[in-house]
């Protein structure tokens, strides 16, 4: 999982991909703006078949967030 976010993660942002740990924030570290956000959560959605409502997505700060938030709608 964390392989597919972080491939997902470089399509917006230039940077090493192992760079992008767990602890890693979307916005303070990466720099991500809402709309890039928005684009790679609904990457995600398809991959795994989920849907993320955007009430959602304020609290998925880091890497981890969106991980453990990914594995309660997966399982």
């Amino acid at each position: 999982m964390l392989e597919f976010i972080r491939n997902t993660i470089i399509e917006y942002v230039e940077i090493d991909p192992s760079q992008i740990t767990p602890e890693t924030r979307f916005i303070d570290d990466l720099n991500l703006n809402s709309y890039e956000l928005i684009s790679i959560v609904a990457n995600l959605e398809g991959e795994y078949g989920i849907s993320i409502p955007d009430s959602d997505l304020h609290s998925l700060l880091t890497v981890a967030d969106l991980m453990e938030y990914l594995k309660d709608k997966v399982d």
